[in-house]
């Protein structure tokens, strides 16, 4: 009788500590998701927080500065991997519409001929009129990504 009460003894002890693994494991699984979605909210904010720097500084001051480029193309390289394909090649267009912007805006100071500058002006109006309709829309776009 003893030997059966020791192993039912044994046996619940053994079911305790299987029991206590498993919610541990399980507890240690969710803490891992957590932290991966806070990961990935923080580089996704911090490519927002570029996008917006540069869609700022395009169309309000005219200029982007060099810091804020720079941290655009860092944050942006990893924008194909952390959110949908759309939203990806837009910010990438956004990097080039930039270099655009800069180039022209640097042509068109010494240009003195009418031609010529308003063929230039008119390729600035269509990149800031793209640049406005990205603005408008890219709040709402990274909307379902920003959230933990």
């Amino acid at each position: 009788m003893q030997d059966s009460f020791l192993t039912l003894g044994i046996l619940c002890v053994l079911l305790l500590t299987l029991a206590a693994f498993v919610l541990i494991a399980k507890r240690q699984s969710r803490q891992q998701s957590h932290h991966l979605q806070i990961l990935l909210f923080d580089k996704r904010f911090a490519l927002y927080q570029a996008a917006r720097t540069m869609i700022d500084g395009l169309l309000l001051q005219k200029t982007v500065p060099e810091d804020a480029v720079a941290s655009f193309k860092r944050a942006s390289a990893s924008a194909p991997f952390l959110l949908d394909d759309s939203l990806a090649r837009d910010l990438d267009e956004l990097a080039k519409c930039a270099l655009s912007i800069q180039k022209l805006r640097d042509e068109l100071t010494p240009i003195l001929g009418t031609n010529e500058r308003m063929t230039i002006a008119s390729r600035l109006t269509a990149e800031n009129t793209w640049i406005s309709t990205l603005a408008e829309s890219l709040e709402g776009r990274f909307a379902r990504y920003l959230k933990v």
